[in-house]
């Protein structure tokens, strides 16, 4: 300490049973004279500590349930070398605690991942409140016409806010456009990619032509025949362990004039062969912290 000693006292937090609200730092001289003292807060303490916490209880939860049987032993280390730090006033270290054993609950979700139990992978912005973090080729707001929000979901079969791109039906859009984000360092197996679609030519009779979901090489065309979203997916099979890029994807060529899309899924369904029945869907992965 600059003045020859120090000691810390603790302040309760009332609204947090056995929490503290920071520390008193008291500076002491060399004939040991108090000569200033300091308030620490833990403002930032506290919200590590809980979201440790609450990663740490889900970890406890997935390790009672018998339906998970790989990587129990490994996801218990994790929680023995994690739940120390729950004590700890430095957050700097709070935080890379909570990163290793994030990776490592996710590592236990998705090595348990099978046809009846898919992981379902958290897509950021996956109910389309704004374009970001969506890449497009082609904003509404900047480069007419492209990709803008419609907060009317609830009229055509959405949920909430949905994107779309949209001309007069005299016309089609006469270019191509995208949208897409990617997940890095995700494992081998089997993949699926869900989100409602409309995809309309909305004069002349004629069907939708050059409007796809894609997940990696893997593309589903999409087509509808009113002006109602209906479901559709594409599965992809990853041979081994890499990144997934997928999104919403409209070719140059393309007749339609209307294409609008939202509640979009991304799961996870192991390497395990068979018919996928999701029975159960407990797992969740979030899509923004890295598989490793």
């Amino acid at each position: 300490a600059p003045f020859g000693k120090c000691k810390a006292s603790m302040a309760i937090k009332s609204t947090v049973k056995n929490r503290l609200s920071g520390f008193t730092v008291v500076y002491y001289n060399a004939n040991n004279k108090e000569v200033a003292r300091e308030f620490i807060p833990n403002d930032e303490l506290i919200p590590l500590w809980d979201k440790l916490q609450s990663e740490i209880n889900n970890a406890k939860q997935l390790l009672n349930d018998s339906k998970y049987t790989n990587g129990k032993k490994e996801l218990q280390t994790a929680i023995d070398t994690a739940e120390p730090y729950l004590g700890m006033y430095n957050a700097e270290a709070i935080e890379a605690a909570l990163k290793s054993f994030i990776k490592e609950l996710n590592a236990f979700k998705m090595s348990n991942a099978s046809p009846a139990n898919g992981v379902l992978l958290v897509v950021e912005n996956s109910t389309m409140d704004a374009i970001e973090p969506w890449t497009v080729l082609y904003n509404d707001a900047t480069d007419k016409p492209g990709f803008k929000i419609n907060a009317k979901g609830a009229n055509y079969g959405f949920t909430g806010n949905f994107m779309e791109m949209w001309v007069s039906s005299a016309n089609a859009f006469g270019r191509a456009n995208y949208a897409w984000q990617t997940i890095e360092q995700m494992p081998a197996g089997r993949y699926r990619l869900k989100a409602k679609v409309i995809a309309r030519r909305q004069s002349g009779g004629t069907m939708a032509q050059g409007v796809s979901i894609f997940l990696n090489e893997e593309n589903t065309s999409c087509a509808t025949n009113a002006d109602m979203a209906e479901e559709f997916s594409v599965i992809l099979w990853m041979k081994q362990e890499g990144a997934l890029k997928f999104g919403l994807n409209i070719e140059a060529a393309t007749n339609a004039n209307w294409v609008a899309w939202d509640n979009v899924e991304l799961e996870y369904f192991g390497t395990e062969e068979g018919d996928i029945t999701e029975t159960d869907r407990g797992l969740h992965f979030n899509a923004n912290t890295s598989y490793y």
